[in-house]
């Protein structure tokens, strides 16, 4: 399984180990770091692991926006559901998004 979704799997359960206070704000840039860490040390991280954002950004687009848009994916979230609750929405978006259910696991239950 891909190592930056078993981290934000990890970061769901207990949001204050990682971030402190669990907003969407604290977790983008917790996102944005680990890429900057990555691409800082090569050899902990590949690319790969930002797969699964591949297509996020036009799937939220299309579904709260319904067009095209300049905002990230997390401003649209924030925008809807207020900081903290685009947090927890981020979850139940992404996990969909992946086709998997809420615990992470593929929709075909494995």
């Amino acid at each position: 399984m891909n190592k930056l979704y078993q981290l934000l799997k990890k970061i769901e359960k207990t949001p204050g180990l990682y971030l402190g206070t669990p907003t969407m704000c604290g977790l983008n840039h917790f996102i944005n770091g680990y890429a900057f860490g990555c691409a800082e040390n090569v050899g902990d991280c590949h690319d790969e692991e930002f797969d699964i954002f591949e297509g996020f950004q036009e799937y939220i687009e299309d579904k709260y926006q319904g067009r095209k848009t300049t905002a990230h994916w997390s401003q649209i979230l924030i925008k809807v559901y207020g900081d903290e609750g685009a947090f927890k929405q981020f979850f139940m978006e992404l996990d969909s998004f992946l086709g998997r259910d809420h615990a992470g696991n593929g929709s075909n239950g494995s």
